[in-house]
């Protein structure tokens, strides 16, 4: 499995970043990860983290959410706590859900906080609901969520905060900070040296009004009094985001209160961010640990957890996980330590001194701590994160089962033979009649020049053998009239019902077209050999118009045309490299609200896109394939084929043609990538020729194997012409050539019954 998680991330400082580290960390070994970090600063992040999401800008989200589908990942974590997305309420946050949804990657959401109201805020109702699971910390934050009703339908699983690795062991492996150095840099240091030989209180983390540490220095007094020998170390760095609205505030208001109770020497601030090194020197040193408050809506604490499984004896203000850590389920003074009421000044001041002075308690309350520590280590909490990521993933495929499109209908090729003769295929049908009086065009003959070489391409024992026969006639018809229509200007495009030319040699989207049709003859393995040299010949000549062919559509369809062959001429290698850099660089033209190519989106639209990833995919260039796909997915979106329903929208008359390059281009951003939900979107996008269309009227047609020319907004046309019958066809052939996983369910293990 691979995993994706949303998070702050190193070397942002700040306790989520280093529990979304510690935790990736450790999920690591068990299965691949890579992560999205939210910044706020322009940091420098290491080769794990993929995308950067500025909290501020909204597509950030929705940009991080297509590189997480770009690294095919089966499902996200997405950690949430107060303040760390943008916009209002946070709602930024939205777009990655839907992006992912869209994507059908399920996500699995970590709440960090319980809100104090029921249903929590409406960005994190709207978060939970699309959720495939949400965790939370401990057993009390469960129930709190289920009676606010913050999670929605989605299952609720606890998954406790984890220890650093070894950390239980700490207090037996370095003594005094050794190997700190006493530099300034290095400040925990001096302030160890200068406890030496007193018995150490400690709290570390992030500095902030929210710490309670008043409460601590103003409990010293008191402590001193039955144990001069105490001595209190206070060591973190201010809150970046206190610092940034305060500075050093609430710091100098401590420095006061310390001076103002005659504490200076008594209390140490160590203003420094500790690495995992000086924190195991710090409670290596740490006789007991003080939580003085801990934030109500907060579900957990990092740093109490971390001095727990330290073995340190903890004295910590009331709150459901100090209950849970402390308690461990008995009397609430015979666990890891005491817990007493928040804000109690005499309490907090009356627990540290009977601690001190009952070493037995001590000696019992640091065995608590370090058994905790150890059931809840980081390897053990990675193993039950992704035992519920797996859970929670095997109920969103099987639930979204339940929508796939209808089975893929059987092969049918009599109306193509019935269009089909020996020249060439008639464009146009009245019904199911050819209606010869329209010719023949080049367009329709590069079509079943492609269908034929994806028959021919199937496993035999898939394809009767009347259809092979068939498919041979075919492709040897198409190639005799592209031989015949080429000359030195170009390929004329339209023969008569009576075999004359009504045009001559000229450059167009046809020519391209016909180049894609030779590419696919050329590198069909099966297709007969006299076929395939012939194809490659006519092919490296037509590859030399692509240099004056400078429409996005011809080089679309001359990528798709030169990239199957293995080994390319120099000509066809050239042309390659010519259609692909002119298609990239009219991408970049785009902006964020029109993510295209052009300024229209044209005939098959779907063909630019499909074309960027071929290219891409066979040049070795992942920028472009993902720039392919990015353009894929805003097309997709604004289709309607990412919407509740599915439905495609494409506005006016709808094409048989459009749709099966949508289709084509989806399977092509499956090939590259695997993601499951382009599969799933291709299948999507078929099944608008079965009804899920806006009228909910089959276009294609199981009785004659024909499909209709046109869905307008009020009516299908009757008509089957030979465009709209090969497109269903190249459609088909796609979906089935990709993989059998494309398949429902019921046809997985014998794909050959489509065939028959």
């Amino acid at each position: 499995m691979r995993l994706g998680m949303v998070s702050t991330y190193p070397p942002r400082r700040c306790g989520l970043a280093g529990y979304a580290h510690d935790l990736g960390r450790a999920i690591s070994r068990e299965c691949e990860l890579v992560v999205c970090a939210v910044d706020g600063h322009g940091l420098n992040y290491p080769d794990e983290v993929v995308a950067v999401i500025a909290q501020d800008e909204a597509e950030d989200y929705r940009r991080a959410a297509r590189i997480l589908a770009e690294h095919a990942v089966d499902a996200v974590l997405i950690q949430h706590a107060d303040g760390l997305f943008g916009g209002p309420g946070g709602a930024h946050v939205l777009g990655l859900a839907h992006e992912l949804r869209m994507r059908d990657i399920p996500y699995v959401v970590t709440l960090h906080a319980v809100p104090a109201e029921p249903g929590g805020t409406r960005t994190l109702t709207a978060l939970t609901e699309g959720a495939a699971a949400v965790t939370v910390f401990t057993e009390a934050a469960r129930v709190l969520a289920v009676s606010r009703r913050v999670a929605g339908p989605s299952p609720i699983a606890v998954v406790p905060y984890g220890a650093l690795p070894r950390l239980p062991d700490v207090r037996g492996q370095m003594a005094d900070g050794a190997g700190l150095g006493t530099s300034p840099g290095r400040p925990l240091a001096g302030a160890l040296e200068a406890v030496r030989g007193c018995r150490v209180l400690s709290t570390f983390g992030l500095i902030g009004p929210g710490k309670g540490l008043e409460i601590a220095i103003s409990a010293m007094p008191k402590v001193l009094a039955d144990h001069p020998d105490v001595r209190y170390i206070i060591a973190g760095a201010t809150h970046p985001d206190e610092a940034r609205e305060h500075g050093e505030a609430y710091r100098e208001s401590l420095w006061h209160l310390v001076d103002e109770l005659d504490l200076i020497g008594r209390v140490h601030m160590v203003d420094a961010y500790l690495g995992q090194a000086e924190l195991a020197a710090l409670l290596r040193n740490t006789d007991v640990y003080l939580a003085p408050r801990l934030h109500p809506d907060h579900s957990y604490s990092g740093t109490l957890t971390l001095a727990v499984a330290a073995g340190c004896p903890v004295v910590a203000a009331e709150h459901p996980y100090a209950r849970e850590m402390l308690a461990a389920g008995v009397a609430v003074r015979a666990g890891a330590g005491v817990v007493v009421p928040g804000g109690d000044l005499p309490a907090l001041a009356e627990a540290v001194v009977s601690l001190l002075a009952d070493p037995q308690r001590l000696a019992a309350a640091a065995v608590a701590g370090g058994a905790l520590g150890h059931a809840r280590s980081w390897p053990v909490v990675a193993r039950r994160t992704v035992a519920v990521v797996r859970d929670a993933v095997d109920r969103w495929v099987s639930a979204s089962g339940a929508a796939d499109p209808l089975p893929l209908p059987d092969l049918r090729v009599d109306h193509i033979g019935r269009l089909a003769d020996e020249i060439g295929i008639v464009r146009s049908a009245r019904g199911l009649s050819p209606d010869t009086g329209s010719g023949y065009g080049v367009d329709d003959v590069a079509r079943l020049a492609i269908v034929a070489a994806r028959l021919l391409s199937r496993p035999p024992e898939s394809v009767t053998p009347s259809i092979r026969r068939h498919a041979i006639a075919w492709a040897t018809t198409a190639l005799r009239l592209l031989r015949a229509g080429t000359g030195p200007a170009g390929l004329r495009g339209q023969l008569a019902y009576s075999g004359i030319w009504v045009d001559e040699p000229h450059l167009g989207d046809h020519v391209n077209h016909a180049l894609w049709a030779l590419g696919a003859i050329a590198g069909g393995p099966a297709v007969p050999r006299r076929l395939r040299e012939e194809a490659r010949t006519l092919r490296d000549e037509l590859a030399g118009f692509v240099v004056r062919t400078p429409g996005l559509l011809a080089n679309a369809y001359a990528v798709l045309g030169l990239c199957p062959d293995p080994s390319p001429s120099p000509r066809a290698r050239a042309a390659l490299a010519m259609a692909a850099a002119r298609l990239d660089e009219a991408w970049g033209r785009g902006s964020a609200r029109w993510r295209w190519f052009d300024d229209r989106l044209g005939t098959e639209p779907a063909r630019l896109p499909q074309a960027l990833i071929a290219a891409g995919r066979r040049l070795g260039d992942a920028g472009m394939v993902g720039r392919g796909l990015a353009c894929l997915d805003w097309y997709a979106r604004r289709v309607g084929l990412a919407t509740a329903d599915g439905v495609l929208r494409l506005g006016g008359d709808e094409r048989p043609g459009d749709i099966g390059a949508l289709v084509e281009a989806l399977v092509e951003a499956f090939g590259a990538t695997r993601a499951r939900q382009y599969a799933r979107l291709a299948r999507r996008a078929f099944a608008w020729f079965g009804g899920a269309n806006r009228l909910d009227a089959p276009v294609y047609d199981p009785d004659s194997g024909g499909c209709r020319d046109v869905l307008s907004a009020t009516w299908v046309s009757p008509n089957q012409g030979a465009e709209a019958t090969l497109a269903y066809h190249q459609a088909l052939l796609a979906l089935v050539d990709a993989d059998v996983a494309l398949l429902p369910r019921e046809c997985k293990g014998t794909p050959q019954s489509v065939f028959v």
